[in-house]
């Protein structure tokens, strides 16, 4: 009897610290699709990534968003097995939380390998650049384009105001501090990647940490699944 009520104890503490863990995780769902949707439609970082020509890096986006949105609805159904005790919903949503945690590091993987120095991205943001530099000033689509690169993110041509120079280009004035009037620096080539790489930051953080969890809500599912079953057997196989 003493067996029975520690066992049915056991089960109770599981069942709300699991139903406890998937609403953080519902909440931290929630959280990582609202920034990934308002990353995407973002009207400056969309314009960067279009001009550029770099639409790879919502890829790793677009993964996140889909990985966020099925982590909404599994919290949801994770939160009914575990009140309901059931062995089935249990089961699919030990399952559920392994695929999640593999979706969620691909896409945080994908993400980082093109929104980092020293990714590939790095050569058709350089690449980009230059093609536009041989355009100026002639072009009035792409001075527009390499003013609004230059002056929102802050740097000057693809590796550097020497893209410029080298090819016989005045220097525009968005390739110029606004206080000191000097040149920047650094090159957009690691400026852009420095700025993608800071507005992925939270994104990327945040899909590691619901990975944790995934591991954590399918090991918990897991045990919760094995008290049931043997609360079962212990009572001649009859469902609660």
């Amino acid at each position: 009897m003493a067996a029975s009520e520690k066992l049915e104890k056991s089960i109770s503490t599981i069942k709300y610290f699991l139903f406890c863990l998937d609403v953080v995780t519902f909440g931290l769902g929630v959280t990582v699709l609202g920034l990934s949707v308002w990353l995407w439609v973002e009207d400056e970082f969309s314009d960067i990534i279009d001009y550029l020509n770099i639409s790879i890096v919502y890829l790793g986006l677009y993964i996140i968003m889909l990985k966020s949105f099925l982590v909404v609805l599994v919290s949801l159904f994770a939160c009914a097995a575990a009140l309901l005790e059931n062995v089935f919903f249990l089961l699919i949503n030990s399952i559920a939380q392994l695929v999640l945690f593999v979706v969620g590091l691909l896409g945080a993987a994908v993400l980082l390998t093109f929104t980092t120095v020293g990714s590939s991205i790095q050569s058709d943001i350089n690449n980009s650049m230059v093609n536009y530099i041989l355009w100026y000033p002639n072009s009035d689509w792409a001075n527009g384009r390499l003013s609004e690169i230059q002056e929102n993110v802050g740097c000057c041509g693809g590796s550097g105001p020497n893209d410029y120079v080298t090819r016989w280009k005045p220097l525009p004035t968005e390739c110029r501090d606004s206080v000191t009037g000097n040149a920047f620096f650094y090159g957009c080539m690691d400026e852009v990647t420095w700025y993608l790489e800071s507005r992925c930051y939270w994104i990327t953080g945040l899909t590691l940490l619901l990975c944790f969890f995934h591991v954590l809500n399918a090991v918990c599912s897991f045990i919760l699944l094995q008290a049931v079953r043997k609360e079962e057997e212990e009572s001649g196989g009859r469902y609660k």
